[in-house]
């Protein structure tokens, strides 16, 4: 019976890395045919001390293989990059003895090899802490090597090659320290300088020649050492020697190298020299104090230790016990203290190579090749007897009917794949090729395959003599087949991996307080067994005088009796009787530490200290999976014999067996499916061939993402180390969370939070029976995995069938419900409106969208609530259809929210997703009715608010034309105009100016549209969008909006012939003027005729550069000619152009100004200006408008002969059309002609003057004959 023992863990954390990283420091040897392979594998490990800083909690492995050291470090705290090194120093052979020292901040390595000595000093600093808070520090010896000074000593001791070594560094300016062992049996203490002190000599001292006198008088035999171990005092160092005939010397080798102290071994033991196999010594600092280690193996069964206090007057003798260990071929030991002061004894950890057959229990072999014992030895009693306790390797799985699968937890080693596959083709009766690798599922599927095969059948039903365990407990043979299959599978898998389980030697991590075995290729780590169980059977074999549970002996008494080998009445008249009354009496009392009581849960556990490591992670799976197995182990075994108690006679025992058979019955089988549900592996990746971990493990990998508060009971455990506290706390603390008729909100959330409910539906499914208080627990989670595999309607049966149980104030219900969410505003027993609530939500976080629809419409068609819930209710609802982007129905939704707060916060929350790029057109399309004032409202605050100029013109537009859908043009146009305002107060670009026109354009455009007034209210501060209504306003009308329009259009063309990012004025006038100067007459004419500002610089600047185009008579058309073609009409020819658009804005003036000849005037001033003729076109139009302007202009250019080439022929034409039946004659522009004969006297043009006064004179005669004629008629 183990069930309370120490347990050897192996675990993912604990495996060597495959391929670390490899520092060559290669050592050189004189001679290499002196170099002898054949060395023996070393390991060992070092602690940092624990004192506040970054290092706290590390220790560090090592093994040495031929030429490579292999180092890992490993912290309980955080896991730790590069934290593997392999150091190579080829063509030298590593010997055993190689050791790490910290001392005055500076972390030493020495290897020591056949034929050198190497030293590697990394001094820490406050520097490198930042580093080695997620690093490990042996990442500096792969680093640079400005971090580490190396140095090698070849030994001078020209004796033979060492074949061993021991290192110890004293404190101060000592020198370090190595002693080595050669061939011959002599050890030579090498005492090297610390760094800092390269002037000084590296001694060597032959401790076999170190007195002439004592040399000659001692036989040469005593001089030979067998075994030795160093260690470091404040004194100095220490060194215990062994030599023949069992004597142990104690050196002291700090200054001269002298003998302190003697002991001969078998006379200290009272024992004869040939009952010792074999002496091993060491060295020990248990509780502060130094001591010397004897350990003697003895030829039988009784081992002997003794520990000796190290001092400067020699040996002290401190404690002396003899050993019963099964095991004698003893490879490794290590003491430990067993508490804070010595006089609580010490624990011996002994390892040793398994004898053949070797059992702990009769049923369970330990299947590898080396074997853990643990004693402790009691140092307040001399020479007492010690008995060992063999430590179960965790991979003997508990034999218990439950196990159904094999739990293959992130193991990737090639060599344990290979090893499972032969195992699976041996027992499935099948060739290896058809056996996949690396892929778990697959191979899983294969064996299941297997078993549920005819061949299988077969094989079962064909083999009725095999010995089946526990056939009580199972009701089909073919159970048992099944059971005994996976066992020989695990079997066999034991089996081709006992080789390579093969341990070098034991290791411990004294500042966390862990022990264990270094194996070829990983750790093993040990830890002491359950606390409860370990209570119960040490009160039992207190009370009855027992070393140990004979359940067993019982077992096999009661087999033996049920086939009438022996006689019904043995048990009574066994010497058993006293240990099943006092067994009986013990579980009365204790039994009830395997299970719980919620109020007793008062101590809080915090989880964060050590959780951040991957290594705690694995170990607290690990210890929790064995923990919960073990318990089930023991109550099977508990309740087999119980069940054959009354058939055997018991005395009282049968009055009472039937409370505590129930006990056990519900504790076997309530731990046994919690063992299940830990132990069920859990694919980490998405592919098929992704590893898997237990659940356990995932279990805390969530406590370690998470980090909640555990409860436990008051629990007093022994003086640990606080890191086996904390895991003690948490282990205990996580079986209260987890045994199943808690419901442990940790757990709950566990499953809940990492979406795994086919694992709890499977959990409380398998515990309702043995719960009954879980029934309604069990329905909830039937419904949430109906949930998942999108059964929606049984999904909702279930759920409102477990919500009855809401009626009773069911603990459990609450507790699961409670768990759903990360933050719950209920209370602890919720009512049904509230679960239901609570289970929207939770539905909605998960995107179970349907379920929660269904949920949401029975709470409010079928549940009769306050006004004031419902609306409550319909909100959440509104929030599951907005989830879902069923917009329409979240809009019915919203016109049942009567609270105003809630509706204004769901509307702005409904727009806002609306008005995502991907949902805006469904938006615009969409059929909102009654909630259309509200969300326009919506649109135009989220628009007024966002200061981003360029998200705020997606959201205008957007509103634009949302408003334009619906018809709200007028609406439409405050929204786009108040755009345009807010773009005219920040304009610094072209690009904001172009968005300017255009939203002025839109704005304009979408007002003349307006069924409404055709003006706008627009508040001076646009705080306000829809300002229709409000106070304080002025009016914009569409004329308003032209102007701007064509201001700031203005304004972009000269921004386009500037070609820089400076902007024009706002001011019209200069707009104006600017536009003329550059050629844009389109867009400077309309300004001229949309303001009626006066146009004569306008066409004086346009004759001038037609003029210009006319006399280059060049055929190149300039750019002014091509752009300004807005009011060209039937102009298709290039050649004229530049007049033609001269004569379109002229004839558009004259349109308008019919009389207006000052724009004549100018144009006729710029061609006489340069004295270049006028077109023909123009002087018509000129003529026929103001013919004597005409002539004035002529004048006042001195163009006499112009005036009068114009003047005659419109005299002439005057006096032709002078008649007699004219109703109007024609009259002459005298002043003119005053004004030209003047001129042409003045001019000695005398000619021109008499001609033209006789024209006149001519005119006036005919006159004259008209009025005579008229007044005769």
């Amino acid at each position: 019976m183990y069930e309370f023992s120490s347990t050897e863990f192996k675990f993912p954390s604990l495996e060597f890395v495959k391929f670390p990283n490899v520092k060559i420091i290669p050592i050189e040897i004189s001679n290499i045919s002196a170099r002898k392979s054949n060395v023996d594998n070393y390991c060992d490990s070092f602690s940092f001390p624990n004192m506040g800083t970054v290092l706290d909690n590390r220790f560090i492995v090592w093994k040495s293989e031929e030429s490579n050291l292999y180092l890992q470090e490993y912290s309980t705290e955080r896991d730790l990059q590069n934290s593997s090194l392999c150091i190579n120093v080829a063509p030298s052979v590593i010997v055993p003895g190689s050791q790490i020292s910290f001392i005055d901040n500076v972390l030493t390595l020495t290897i020591t090899t056949q034929f050198a000595i190497c030293t590697l000093d990394l001094t820490l600093s406050e520097d490198m802490v930042d580093h080695l808070k997620s690093s490990s520090v042996l990442s500096f010896f792969n680093g640079p090597s400005e971090h580490v000074l190396k140095r090698i000593y070849n030994l001078k001791n020209h004796g033979p090659y060492a074949v061993r070594a021991c290192v110890a560094s004293p404190g101060g300016l000592s020198p370090h320290v190595v002693i080595y062992l050669n061939a011959k049996n002599e050890a030579v203490v090498v005492k090297i300088p610390k760094a800092g002190f390269q002037n000084l000599n590296v001694e060597e001292t032959n401790l076999c020649s170190t007195g002439i006198m004592e040399y000659f008088s001692k036989a040469t035999e005593d001089k030979k050492v067998l075994d030795f171990h160093a260690i470091s005092t404040s004194e100095g160092i220490y060194l215990v020697t062994l030599h023949n005939e069992t004597i142990i010397k104690l050196w002291y080798i700090s200054n001269s190298c002298t003998v302190v102290g003697k002991v001969n071994v078998c006379e200290y033991f009272k024992t004869l020299p040939s009952s010792i196999n074999k002496i091993y010594v060491k060295t020990a600092t248990l509780n502060k104090e130094k001591f010397a280690v004897v350990f003697a193996r003895s030829v039988c069964e009784k081992s002997f230790i003794g520990l000796f206090s190290i001092s400067g007057d020699g040996f002290d003798f401190c404690c002396q016990s003899f050993i019963t260990s099964k095991s004698l071929d003893h490879q490794d030991f290590i003491v430990m203290p067993a508490g804070k002061t010595f006089d609580l004894g010490v624990n011996l950890f002994i390892l040793s190579r398994k004898p053949s057959n070797y059992k702990i229990d009769e049923d369970i072999p330990i299947r590898q090749s080396y074997v853990i014992e643990k004693c402790w030895i009691n140092t307040k009693s001399p020479r007492e007897t010690a008995e060992t306790i063999s430590i179960v390797p965790v991979v003997n799985i508990y034999d218990v009917p439950f196990l159904k699968d094999i739990v293959m937890e992130g193991d990737s080693s090639e060599q344990t794949a290979f090893y499972k596959r032969k195992a699976v083709a041996i027992n499935c009766k099948m060739s290896e090729k058809d056996v996949p690798i690396d892929d778990y599922l697959a191979l899983r599927s294969l064996i299941k395959s297997y078993i549920k095969s005819p061949k299988f059948r077969q094989f079962a039903m064909g083999t009725p003599g095999r010995k089946r365990m526990f056939d009580n407990l199972l009701p089909h043979n073919m159970d048992v087949a099944l059971l005994n299959f996976w066992k020989e599978l695990l079997q066999t898998c034991y089996d081709l991996q006992y080789a390579a389980n093969e341990a070098i030697g034991l290791w411990k991590a004294e500042n966390v307080g862990l022990i264990g075995g270094i194996l070829h290729n990983q750790l093993t780590v040990v830890s002491d067994g359950d606390y409860a169980l370990a209570k119960i059977v040490k009160n039992v074999l207190k009370k009855s005088d027992l070393k140990s549970m004979p359940l067993n002996q019982l077992a096999n008494n009661i087999e033996r009796q049920k086939k009438g080998i022996v006689a019904v009445n043995i048990i009574e008249k066994s010497k058993n009787v006293k240990f099943l009354e006092t067994l009986h009496d013990e579980l009365l009392q204790s039994l009830s530490l395997l299970t719980f009581e919620p109020s007793k849960l008062t101590n809080v556990v915090s989880t964060s200290t050590y959780i951040e490591s991957s290594f705690t992670v694995d170990f607290l799976s690990c210890l929790l999976r064995n923990l919960v197995g073990g318990r089930t182990y023991f109550a099977s075994r508990l309740l087999d014999i119980y069940k054959s108690i009354p058939k055997c006679q018991g005395n009282k025992i049968v009055k009472e067996s039937e409370t505590i058979k129930k006990q056990l019955d519900q504790i076997k089988n309530l731990y046994g499916v919690l063992f299940q549900t830990l132990t069920s592996p859990i694919r980490t990746g998405g592919k098929s061939h992704s590893p898997n971990i237990a659940l356990s493990t995932s279990f805390f990998r969530y406590i370690q993402k998470y980090k909640p508060t555990l409860l436990m009971e008051p629990m007093v455990f022994s003086e640990y180390s606080p890191y086996i506290l904390y895991l003690n706390n948490v282990l205990y603390a996580s079986i209260y969370s987890m045994y199943p008729a808690s419901l442990s909100p940790v757990f709950l959330k566990y499953f809940i939070t990492t979406d795994k409910f086919d694992y709890l539906v499977e959990f409380i499914g398998k515990c309702n029976d043995q719960a009954p208080e879980l029934k309604y627990s069990n329905l909830l989670c039937n419904g949430l995995a109906y949930v998942a595999s999108g059964k929606i309607s049984k999904a909702f049966t279930s759920i409102l069938s477990a919500l009855d149980g809401l009626e009773t104030n069911d603990v459990a219900l609450n507790n699961l419900l409670t768990q759903l969410l990360s933050t719950s505003r209920y209370g602890e027993n919720l009512t049904c409106i509230e679960a239901l609530e609570l289970l929207i939500n939770y539905f909605m976080s998960k995107k179970y969208y349907e379920i929660a629809i269904q949920l949401g419409k029975y709470s409010t068609e079928r549940i009769k609530v306050p006004a004031e819930r419902l609306s409550s209710i319909y909100n959440l609802l509104f929030s599951v259809y907005l989830h879902k982007e069923d917009f329409l129905s979240a809009f019915e939704c919203l016109k049942n929210i009567s609270n105003t707060e809630d509706r204004s916060r769901c509307t702005r929350l409904i727009v806002g997703i609306l008005m995502e790029p991907r949902n805006r057109p469904s938006f615009i399309s969409l059929t909102i009715g009654h909630a259309s004032l509200e969300i326009m409202e919506q649109l135009e605050e989220r628009a007024n608010d966002c200061d981003d100029l360029i998200l705020a013109r997606e959201i205008y537009l957007f509103n634009v034309a949302f408003m334009a859908k619906r018809t709200k043009y007028l609406r439409a146009a405050y929204n786009m105009y108040h755009y345009a305002c807010k773009l005219g107060q920040s304009i610094d670009s072209w690009q904001q100016l172009q968005k300017l026109c255009k939203a002025l354009s839109e704005a304009k455009h979408l007002l003349s549209l307006s069924a409404e007034e055709k003006y706008l209210n627009i508040k001076e501060d646009l705080s306000v969008v829809y300002s229709r209504h409000c106070l304080d306003t002025y009016k914009v009308s569409e004329e308003d909006i032209m102007k701007q329009l064509m201001l700031s259009e203005a304004r972009l063309a000269l921004m386009d012939i500037y070609q820089t990012n400076s902007l024009p004025p706002e001011d019209k006038e200069t707009l104006e003027r600017e536009l003329i100067s550059h050629n844009l007459f389109d867009m400077a004419w309309s300004i001229i005729m949309y303001f009626g500002t006066s146009p004569k610089r306008f066409f004086k600047i346009i004759t001038e550069q037609c003029i210009i185009v006319e006399a280059s008579g060049s055929d190149t058309t300039p750019e002014w000619v091509l752009h300004n073609i807005k009011n060209l009409k039937d102009c298709i020819e290039m050649e004229g152009r530049h007049y033609m658009i001269l004569k379109c804005y002229l004839e558009q003036n004259l349109s308008t100004n019919y009389c207006d000849s000052e724009v004549l005037r100018v144009i006729f001033y710029e061609f006489l200006r340069y004295d270049f003729p006028a077109p023909t076109w123009f002087v018509e139009i000129f003529t026929q408008r103001n013919f004597p302007e005409y002539i004035r202009c002529l004048l006042e250019y001195n163009e006499i002969e112009k005036a009068y080439n114009a003047l005659l022929p419109a005299i002439d034409k005057a006096i032709g059309d002078v008649g007699v039946h004219k109703k109007h004659n024609p009259i002459l522009p005298f002043t003119t002609i005053q004004q030209f004969l003047y001129l042409a006297n003045e001019g000695h043009l005398n000619k021109y003057a008499e001609k033209i006064e006789t024209k006149v004179m001519e005119y006036f005669k005919k006159i004259k004959n008209v009025q005579i004629a008229l007044k005769l008629h």
